[in-house]
């Protein structure tokens, strides 16, 4: 009887990689082998980094337990190219093959429209409604945009604007009836100012010397700052009074009003006291550092607050709440930086590092919520950093008390990659009131979030 033939073990013939495009379900590779002495095969998902992340049918087709994240990515080195070895068997031998599954980026159906572009240092912006949108640049320049012609008109230019300048306007109650605008900006004579814009009959803006918003002292103010309209009050996020740790000691100093949260609101008797009071300031929260935008929503106030050295971070102040205090200086985020910090500190909802971990940067703006045109982006919070980067992560998740960190939230920077203009270096995230979301690029581009590819 003739010798049987020696075994042979089973060889792959499919490649070694594959490329896919994340969201995607079903199978995302197709393992093929033979076997020359035409056994049959099994095969066998039997290593590999992400090996759990796969299925493997019986006749050989790869596909992720849980369809692949591209902006959070869940492969072992998070550089979205998963790693599994595939095994084919005859029952005798077996053959391994490392198969590497890239996953590729998908818009999501974010589109960036750009509405204007040529600012010079833009810091800040006010919309009322889909056609007119308020720009301040940092030197003072105040322009009126045409959102659907795009055509910039100067309104104002401030005086006395001092090297900080403008960093943030907002509407106030009367900007539906006249146009009228508030602007936080510092002065060459060493003050922060929070002023009152309104406009005459013939259309011509003016400052409203006669109802003086907010002046304070802060010869040595590093920055940073927000104006938000919300509940019916002008929210006012100003920085500490500068130095490297807040050496003044402004931020919990009770009797200042750098490094604090404050709730402007007209005064219903500007004429009860021994002088003229047009509007009513209290302080609602301490303890902040550089400030730099935010917005009023149902869970109650929230604004970005950068660190010195170590963490960026979004704080939140629920509705109806004052008293919080952040703990700047004693805190960056939610670790200790110095001293001993007091009892009672509110910690951030959401944090990320200037070094290490998943997702860092070093200047953060924003946050708002997600539009609603666009689908991927409805129950979404966003904030962004001036590295570049735009983070979302779900809306339902912040709550106070709570502090997500970075290994959860998404980094969307490839989504909101503009079709026309530049968008590397966002300086201005911002939600109007009809529920618009547009970027702002300190290179003088300004973007509307849409729906579309």
């Amino acid at each position: 009887m003739p010798a049987q033939p020696a075994n042979q073990p089973p060889a792959f013939s499919s490649a070694a990689s594959a490329s896919v495009a994340e969201n995607v379900t079903g199978p995302v590779y197709q393992a093929v082998a033979s076997d020359p002495n035409g056994d049959a095969l099994t095969y066998a998902i039997v290593g590999g980094a992400d090996a759990a992340r796969f299925t493997l049918s019986a006749t050989g087709q790869l596909a992720f337990v849980d369809p692949p994240n591209y902006d959070l990515p869940a492969d072992a080195d998070r550089n979205n190219v998963y790693e599994v070895q595939i095994g084919a068997s005859d029952g005798k031998a077996s053959t391994t093959l490392a198969v590497a599954v890239t996953v590729t980026n998908s818009k999501e159906g974010v589109y960036l429209h750009r509405l204007g572009t040529g600012f010079t240092d833009p810091v800040a912006i006010a919309s009322k409604d889909p056609a007119t949108m308020l720009v301040a640049e940092k030197a003072g320049a105040i322009y009126s945009l045409n959102m659907v012609t795009g055509v910039k008109t100067l309104l104002l230019q401030l005086g006395n604007v001092g090297p900080v300048g403008v960093v943030a306007m907002s509407y106030g109650p009367g900007a539906f009836i006249d146009g009228s605008f508030f602007v936080m900006y510092t002065t060459q004579t060493g003050f922060l100012v929070v002023t009152h814009f309104a406009r005459n009959s013939s259309g011509t803006y003016y400052e409203d010397a006669a109802r003086p918003v907010l002046a304070i002292n802060a010869p040595n103010y590093a920055g940073g700052g927000a104006l938000i309209y919300a509940s019916e009050a002008l929210y006012a996020a100003i920085g500490d009074g500068g130095g490297i740790g807040d050496p003044s000691g402004s931020a919990q100093n009770d009797s200042s009003m750098l490094g604090k949260l404050l709730r402007i609101v007209t005064n219903p008797d500007p004429y009860a006291g021994a002088a003229p009071a047009p509007y009513l300031v209290s302080t609602v929260a301490k303890g902040l550092h550089r400030p730099r935008g935010g917005m009023g929503y149902f869970a109650g106030t929230v604004f970005a607050d950068r660190g010195q050295d170590l963490a960026e971070e979004i704080d939140l102040l629920p509705l109806n709440t004052s008293g919080a205090n952040f703990g700047w200086p004693y805190k960056e985020g939610s670790r200790s930086v110095a001293g001993t910090p007091p009892a009672g500190l509110t910690d951030p909802v959401l944090e990320y590092y200037r070094t290490g971990g998943l997702r860092t940067g070093h200047a953060i703006i924003g946050g708002a919520l997600g539009p609603g045109a666009v689908a991927s982006l409805r129950d979404q919070f966003l904030f962004a950093d001036e590295s570049g980067a735009i983070f979302t992560v779900k809306t339902s998740a912040i709550a106070a008390g709570k502090t997500l960190v970075s290994d959860v939230f998404e980094r969307r920077d490839a989504d909101f990659a503009p079709t026309i203009g530049t968008l590397t270096h966002p300086v201005v995230l911002y939600y109007s009131v009809d529920a618009q979301l547009f970027l702002v690029d300190a290179g003088g581009d300004i973007f509307r979030i849409e729906a579309g590819s």
